[in-house]
Protein backbone atom coordinates (compact mmCIF):
# COMPACT_ATOMS: atom_id res chain seq x y z
CA UNK A 1 0.00 0.00 0.00
CA UNK A 2 2.79 2.43 0.95
CA UNK A 3 4.64 1.66 -2.30
CA UNK A 4 1.48 2.41 -4.30
CA UNK A 5 1.05 5.69 -2.42
CA UNK A 6 4.56 6.79 -3.36
CA UNK A 7 4.02 5.64 -6.94
CA UNK A 8 1.06 7.98 -7.34
CA UNK A 9 2.54 10.77 -5.23
CA UNK A 10 5.52 11.51 -7.46
CA UNK A 11 3.49 12.11 -10.68
CA UNK A 12 1.06 14.21 -8.64
CA UNK A 13 3.89 16.39 -7.32
CA UNK A 14 5.34 16.82 -10.79
CA UNK A 15 1.94 17.88 -12.10
CA UNK A 16 1.66 20.31 -9.19
CA UNK A 17 5.05 21.84 -10.05
CA UNK A 18 4.15 22.14 -13.74
CA UNK A 19 0.85 23.85 -12.95
CA UNK A 20 2.50 26.26 -10.54
CA UNK A 21 5.22 27.04 -13.10
CA UNK A 22 2.77 27.82 -15.89
CA UNK A 23 0.68 29.97 -13.57
CA UNK A 24 3.78 32.00 -12.68
CA UNK A 25 4.86 32.19 -16.32
CA UNK A 26 1.49 33.47 -17.53
CA UNK A 27 1.19 36.02 -14.73
CA UNK A 28 4.63 37.53 -15.34
CA UNK A 29 4.30 37.56 -19.13
CA UNK A 30 0.97 39.39 -18.70
CA UNK A 31 2.76 41.94 -16.50
CA UNK A 32 5.55 42.28 -19.09
CA UNK A 33 3.01 43.03 -21.82
CA UNK A 34 1.50 45.75 -19.65
CA UNK A 35 4.98 47.17 -19.02
CA UNK A 36 5.61 47.23 -22.78
CA UNK A 37 2.97 49.97 -23.05
CA UNK A 38 5.34 52.25 -21.11
CA UNK A 39 8.67 50.83 -22.33
CA UNK A 40 9.58 51.11 -26.00
CA UNK A 41 11.20 47.89 -27.21
CA UNK A 42 13.97 48.82 -29.62
CA UNK A 43 14.01 45.81 -31.94
CA UNK A 44 17.09 47.24 -33.64
CA UNK A 45 19.13 46.19 -30.61
CA UNK A 46 18.39 42.49 -31.11
CA UNK A 47 19.92 40.68 -34.05
CA UNK A 48 19.07 37.04 -34.77
CA UNK A 49 22.47 36.08 -33.42
CA UNK A 50 21.83 37.88 -30.13
CA UNK A 51 18.40 36.28 -29.72
CA UNK A 52 19.91 32.85 -30.40
CA UNK A 53 22.67 33.48 -27.88
CA UNK A 54 20.08 34.47 -25.27
CA UNK A 55 17.90 31.41 -25.92
CA UNK A 56 20.89 29.08 -25.87
CA UNK A 57 21.87 30.44 -22.46
CA UNK A 58 18.47 29.98 -20.80
CA UNK A 59 17.12 26.97 -22.70
CA UNK A 60 18.81 24.63 -20.23
CA UNK A 61 16.20 25.75 -17.67
CA UNK A 62 13.29 26.56 -19.99
CA UNK A 63 13.24 24.99 -23.49
CA UNK A 64 10.62 27.58 -24.50
CA UNK A 65 12.22 30.60 -22.87
CA UNK A 66 10.46 33.92 -23.44
CA UNK A 67 12.56 36.84 -24.70
CA UNK A 68 10.13 39.60 -23.71
CA UNK A 69 11.90 40.40 -20.44
CA UNK A 70 15.31 40.43 -22.13
CA UNK A 71 14.01 42.87 -24.74
CA UNK A 72 12.11 45.05 -22.28
CA UNK A 73 14.92 45.54 -19.80
CA UNK A 74 17.69 45.85 -22.37
CA UNK A 75 15.67 48.49 -24.24
CA UNK A 76 14.81 50.36 -21.06
CA UNK A 77 18.44 50.55 -19.97
CA UNK A 78 19.75 50.79 -23.55
CA UNK A 79 22.19 47.99 -22.81
CA UNK A 80 21.84 44.51 -24.29
CA UNK A 81 22.70 41.85 -21.73
CA UNK A 82 21.86 38.16 -22.12
CA UNK A 83 22.13 37.67 -18.35
CA UNK A 84 18.57 38.95 -17.82
CA UNK A 85 16.69 36.01 -16.31
CA UNK A 86 13.01 35.83 -17.32
CA UNK A 87 10.99 37.07 -14.37
CA UNK A 88 8.91 33.92 -14.15
CA UNK A 89 12.03 31.73 -13.95
CA UNK A 90 13.41 33.96 -11.22
CA UNK A 91 10.21 33.56 -9.22
CA UNK A 92 9.95 29.83 -9.93
CA UNK A 93 11.90 27.58 -9.90
CA UNK A 94 15.08 29.61 -9.25
CA UNK A 95 13.81 31.24 -6.06
CA UNK A 96 12.77 27.84 -4.68
CA UNK A 97 16.22 26.46 -5.34
CA UNK A 98 18.06 29.33 -3.71
CA UNK A 99 15.68 29.37 -0.74
CA UNK A 100 14.73 26.32 1.25
CA UNK A 101 11.09 27.05 1.93
CA UNK A 102 10.83 24.21 4.44
CA UNK A 103 12.83 26.49 6.77
CA UNK A 104 11.93 29.97 5.50
CA UNK A 105 8.68 30.14 7.47
CA UNK A 106 10.75 30.50 10.64
CA UNK A 107 13.23 33.00 9.26
CA UNK A 108 10.64 35.30 7.66
CA UNK A 109 8.35 35.47 10.70
CA UNK A 110 8.65 39.08 11.88
CA UNK A 111 7.78 38.04 15.43
CA UNK A 112 10.91 35.90 15.64
CA UNK A 113 13.60 38.28 14.34
CA UNK A 114 14.67 39.08 17.89
CA UNK A 115 15.29 35.39 18.58
CA UNK A 116 17.44 34.27 15.67
CA UNK A 117 19.00 37.74 15.34
CA UNK A 118 19.21 38.60 19.03
CA UNK A 119 22.57 40.35 18.56
CA UNK A 120 20.93 42.72 16.06
CA UNK A 121 17.72 43.47 17.99
CA UNK A 122 18.47 47.18 18.12
CA UNK A 123 18.40 47.36 14.33
CA UNK A 124 14.73 46.37 14.11
CA UNK A 125 11.73 48.50 15.10
CA UNK A 126 10.89 48.07 18.76
CA UNK A 127 8.20 45.40 18.99
CA UNK A 128 5.82 45.79 21.92
CA UNK A 129 3.56 42.84 21.25
CA UNK A 130 3.95 39.63 19.27
CA UNK A 131 1.07 37.29 18.64
CA UNK A 132 2.53 33.95 17.61
CA UNK A 133 0.16 31.19 16.56
CA UNK A 134 -2.63 32.71 18.67
CA UNK A 135 -0.54 33.46 21.79
CA UNK A 136 0.45 37.01 22.83
CA UNK A 137 3.94 37.87 24.07
CA UNK A 138 5.62 41.13 25.06
CA UNK A 139 8.89 42.47 23.69
CA UNK A 140 10.86 40.02 25.87
CA UNK A 141 8.79 37.01 24.75
CA UNK A 142 6.95 36.82 28.08
CA UNK A 143 3.31 35.72 27.89
CA UNK A 144 0.76 38.56 28.15
CA UNK A 145 -2.15 37.59 30.37
CA UNK A 146 -4.32 40.69 29.86
CA UNK A 147 -3.87 42.14 26.36
CA UNK A 148 -6.32 45.02 26.85
CA UNK A 149 -4.53 46.25 29.97
CA UNK A 150 -1.12 45.76 28.36
CA UNK A 151 -1.98 47.92 25.35
CA UNK A 152 -3.63 50.57 27.50
CA UNK A 153 -0.47 50.95 29.62
CA UNK A 154 1.86 51.49 26.65
CA UNK A 155 3.24 55.03 26.67
CA UNK A 156 3.50 55.30 22.88
CA UNK A 157 1.02 57.62 21.16
CA UNK A 158 1.26 55.82 17.81
CA UNK A 159 1.78 52.16 16.97
CA UNK A 160 2.12 50.20 13.76
CA UNK A 161 0.43 46.83 13.34
CA UNK A 162 1.35 44.37 10.62
CA UNK A 163 0.93 40.67 9.90
CA UNK A 164 4.02 38.72 10.94
CA UNK A 165 3.70 36.00 8.29
CA UNK A 166 2.17 35.57 4.84
CA UNK A 167 2.38 39.26 4.07
CA UNK A 168 3.52 41.19 1.01
CA UNK A 169 3.18 44.59 -0.65
CA UNK A 170 2.39 46.38 2.60
CA UNK A 171 -0.89 44.50 2.97
CA UNK A 172 -2.32 44.80 6.47
CA UNK A 173 0.11 47.51 7.65
CA UNK A 174 -1.81 50.14 9.63
CA UNK A 175 -1.14 53.04 11.98
CA UNK A 176 -3.01 53.25 15.28
CA UNK A 177 -3.22 56.42 17.38
CA UNK A 178 -3.96 56.52 21.07
CA UNK A 179 -7.10 58.18 22.35
CA UNK A 180 -5.89 59.83 25.53
CA UNK A 181 -9.33 59.85 27.10
CA UNK A 182 -10.04 56.14 26.59
CA UNK A 183 -6.51 54.78 26.37
CA UNK A 184 -7.51 52.81 23.27
CA UNK A 185 -5.51 52.72 20.03
CA UNK A 186 -7.59 53.20 16.87
CA UNK A 187 -6.83 53.47 13.15
CA UNK A 188 -8.26 56.16 10.87
CA UNK A 189 -11.46 54.12 10.44
CA UNK A 190 -11.79 54.05 14.24
CA UNK A 191 -11.16 50.30 14.37
CA UNK A 192 -9.59 49.43 17.70
CA UNK A 193 -6.16 47.82 17.79
CA UNK A 194 -7.34 45.49 20.56
CA UNK A 195 -10.01 44.05 18.26
CA UNK A 196 -7.43 43.35 15.58
CA UNK A 197 -5.01 41.72 18.01
CA UNK A 198 -7.74 39.45 19.33
CA UNK A 199 -8.94 38.62 15.81
CA UNK A 200 -5.66 37.79 14.06
CA UNK A 201 -3.49 34.77 14.83
CA UNK A 202 -0.04 36.15 13.86
CA UNK A 203 0.67 39.85 14.20
CA UNK A 204 3.30 42.26 15.54
CA UNK A 205 2.73 45.65 17.15
CA UNK A 206 5.70 47.99 16.74
CA UNK A 207 6.84 51.52 17.29
CA UNK A 208 6.25 54.01 14.51
CA UNK A 209 9.83 54.66 13.54
CA UNK A 210 11.13 58.07 12.56
CA UNK A 211 13.33 58.41 9.51
CA UNK A 212 16.28 60.63 8.67
CA UNK A 213 15.96 63.95 6.90
CA UNK A 214 17.11 62.33 3.66
CA UNK A 215 14.71 59.39 3.89
CA UNK A 216 11.87 61.75 4.78
CA UNK A 217 12.63 63.85 1.69
CA UNK A 218 11.99 60.83 -0.54
CA UNK A 219 8.30 60.96 0.44
CA UNK A 220 7.22 62.50 3.73
CA UNK A 221 3.96 60.52 4.08
CA UNK A 222 5.56 57.05 3.98
CA UNK A 223 8.33 55.22 5.76
CA UNK A 224 10.59 54.83 2.74
CA UNK A 225 12.92 51.88 2.83
CA UNK A 226 16.03 50.76 0.99
CA UNK A 227 15.74 47.34 -0.63
CA UNK A 228 19.06 45.50 -0.46
CA UNK A 229 19.32 42.13 -2.20
CA UNK A 230 22.08 39.78 -1.05
CA UNK A 231 23.23 36.56 -2.68
CA UNK A 232 25.32 33.78 -1.17
CA UNK A 233 27.33 32.23 -3.98
CA UNK A 234 26.59 28.60 -4.77
CA UNK A 235 30.28 28.03 -5.52
CA UNK A 236 32.25 30.14 -3.01
CA UNK A 237 29.64 30.75 -0.26
CA UNK A 238 30.70 34.41 -0.26
CA UNK A 239 27.89 36.93 0.26
CA UNK A 240 27.43 39.71 -2.27
CA UNK A 241 25.13 42.71 -2.51
CA UNK A 242 23.42 42.38 -5.88
CA UNK A 243 20.95 45.29 -6.00
CA UNK A 244 20.10 48.36 -3.97
CA UNK A 245 17.01 50.47 -4.62
CA UNK A 246 15.18 53.20 -2.77
CA UNK A 247 11.55 52.23 -2.33
CA UNK A 248 9.63 55.46 -2.72
CA UNK A 249 6.04 55.48 -1.51
CA UNK A 250 3.19 57.13 -3.35
CA UNK A 251 2.45 60.60 -2.06
CA UNK A 252 -0.15 60.49 0.70
CA UNK A 253 0.29 56.81 1.51
CA UNK A 254 2.08 55.25 4.49
CA UNK A 255 3.46 52.18 2.68
CA UNK A 256 6.22 52.30 0.06
CA UNK A 257 5.57 49.27 -2.15
CA UNK A 258 5.06 49.13 -5.92
CA UNK A 259 1.59 47.59 -5.77
CA UNK A 260 0.33 50.67 -3.93
CA UNK A 261 1.65 53.04 -6.57
CA UNK A 262 5.20 53.47 -5.31
CA UNK A 263 8.38 53.34 -7.36
CA UNK A 264 11.89 51.87 -7.22
CA UNK A 265 14.84 54.22 -7.61
CA UNK A 266 18.14 52.61 -8.59
CA UNK A 267 21.21 53.00 -6.41
CA UNK A 268 24.28 52.06 -8.47
CA UNK A 269 27.11 49.93 -7.12
CA UNK A 270 29.04 53.06 -6.20
CA UNK A 271 26.06 54.47 -4.28
CA UNK A 272 24.98 56.93 -6.97
CA UNK A 273 21.22 57.62 -7.01
CA UNK A 274 19.35 57.56 -10.33
CA UNK A 275 17.35 60.55 -11.52
CA UNK A 276 14.14 58.58 -11.98
CA UNK A 277 12.12 55.84 -10.37
CA UNK A 278 10.21 53.05 -12.04
CA UNK A 279 6.65 51.97 -11.24
CA UNK A 280 5.31 48.40 -11.36
CA UNK A 281 4.11 49.10 -14.90
CA UNK A 282 7.49 50.33 -16.16
CA UNK A 283 6.61 54.01 -16.10
CA UNK A 284 9.45 56.41 -15.33
CA UNK A 285 8.85 58.89 -12.52
CA UNK A 286 11.37 61.79 -12.22
CA UNK A 287 13.22 61.71 -8.92
CA UNK A 288 15.02 64.68 -7.42
CA UNK A 289 17.18 64.06 -4.40
CA UNK A 290 19.04 66.32 -2.04
CA UNK A 291 21.92 63.86 -2.32
CA UNK A 292 23.72 62.49 -5.38
CA UNK A 293 24.86 59.44 -3.42
CA UNK A 294 22.91 57.36 -0.94
CA UNK A 295 23.96 58.37 2.60
CA UNK A 296 25.76 55.58 4.47
CA UNK A 297 25.74 53.37 1.38
CA UNK A 298 28.77 51.34 2.46
CA UNK A 299 27.37 50.87 5.96
CA UNK A 300 24.01 49.74 4.56
CA UNK A 301 25.68 47.10 2.40
CA UNK A 302 27.93 45.99 5.25
CA UNK A 303 25.01 45.49 7.66
CA UNK A 304 23.04 43.53 5.06
CA UNK A 305 25.97 41.21 4.34
CA UNK A 306 26.68 40.70 8.04
CA UNK A 307 23.09 39.76 8.84
CA UNK A 308 22.76 37.61 5.71
CA UNK A 309 25.70 35.56 6.96
CA UNK A 310 23.57 34.50 9.94
CA UNK A 311 21.11 32.70 7.66
CA UNK A 312 22.72 29.37 6.85
CA UNK A 313 19.76 28.05 4.86
CA UNK A 314 18.65 30.64 2.32
CA UNK A 315 20.94 32.00 -0.38
CA UNK A 316 19.07 35.17 -1.31
CA UNK A 317 17.66 37.71 1.13
CA UNK A 318 15.71 40.87 0.40
CA UNK A 319 16.26 43.46 3.13
CA UNK A 320 14.06 46.50 3.62
CA UNK A 321 16.34 48.91 5.49
CA UNK A 322 16.05 52.53 6.56
CA UNK A 323 18.01 55.33 8.15
CA UNK A 324 16.39 56.61 11.33
CA UNK A 325 16.25 60.12 12.76
CA UNK A 326 19.58 59.51 14.54
CA UNK A 327 21.14 58.59 11.16
CA UNK A 328 21.48 54.98 12.27
CA UNK A 329 21.14 52.22 9.67
CA UNK A 330 18.34 49.87 10.67
CA UNK A 331 16.27 47.03 9.26
CA UNK A 332 12.51 47.22 8.81
CA UNK A 333 12.13 43.58 7.75
CA UNK A 334 13.71 40.74 5.80
CA UNK A 335 11.87 39.18 2.89
CA UNK A 336 12.35 35.78 1.32
CA UNK A 337 10.51 36.22 -1.99
CA UNK A 338 12.00 38.11 -4.93
CA UNK A 339 10.57 41.04 -6.81
CA UNK A 340 11.93 40.07 -10.26
CA UNK A 341 10.97 43.41 -11.83
CA UNK A 342 13.89 44.86 -9.91
CA UNK A 343 15.89 43.88 -13.02
CA UNK A 344 14.20 46.72 -14.89
CA UNK A 345 15.62 49.09 -12.29
CA UNK A 346 19.08 47.65 -11.63
CA UNK A 347 19.97 45.33 -14.50
CA UNK A 348 20.41 41.52 -14.50
CA UNK A 349 19.51 39.90 -11.19
CA UNK A 350 22.62 37.73 -10.91
CA UNK A 351 25.01 39.70 -13.13
CA UNK A 352 28.46 38.12 -13.05
CA UNK A 353 27.09 35.12 -11.12
CA UNK A 354 24.56 34.15 -13.79
CA UNK A 355 26.50 31.21 -15.20
CA UNK A 356 27.10 29.61 -11.81
CA UNK A 357 23.41 30.06 -11.02
CA UNK A 358 22.28 28.38 -14.25
CA UNK A 359 24.60 25.44 -13.60
CA UNK A 360 23.34 25.13 -10.01
CA UNK A 361 19.68 25.21 -11.05
CA UNK A 362 20.28 22.69 -13.83
CA UNK A 363 21.82 20.23 -11.35
CA UNK A 364 19.23 20.82 -8.62
CA UNK A 365 16.15 20.82 -10.84
CA UNK A 366 15.19 17.21 -10.14
CA UNK A 367 14.60 17.75 -6.42
CA UNK A 368 10.87 17.62 -5.73
CA UNK A 369 11.38 18.29 -2.03
CA UNK A 370 13.34 21.43 -2.87
CA UNK A 371 10.55 22.77 -5.08
CA UNK A 372 7.61 21.83 -2.88
CA UNK A 373 7.87 23.09 0.74
CA UNK A 374 6.37 19.92 2.23
CA UNK A 375 7.59 16.35 2.70
CA UNK A 376 6.84 15.76 -0.95
CA UNK A 377 7.82 12.11 -1.21
CA UNK A 378 5.79 10.77 1.70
Amino acid sequence: MLANKKFYRIPYNKAHIAAFYYQKRNAYITLAKKMSKNIYINEGLFSKAVIKEYKDKWNVIDPFVSTIFFKLYSSLRDEVDICYIPDYLYSFPVDHMLQNHRYSAYYENKALYNQWLADYSSLFPRTYLRKIDGNCFDEHYCRISNVEQYLRELEETQLVAKPSIDTASGKGVSIYRKNESTGQFCDKQQVELLDRVLRERDIVIQERVKQSVFMNSVNSSSINTIRVVTYRSVTTEAIHVMQVVIKRGKEGLFVDNLNSGGSFVEVARDGHIAKYGLTKWGKKIPFQSSEDYLPQFDNICSVAKEVAARDLINRQLYFDMFIDDYNKVRIMEINYSPHPTIQAVCGPAFAEFTDELIDYVRKTEGSLVRLIPVRALI
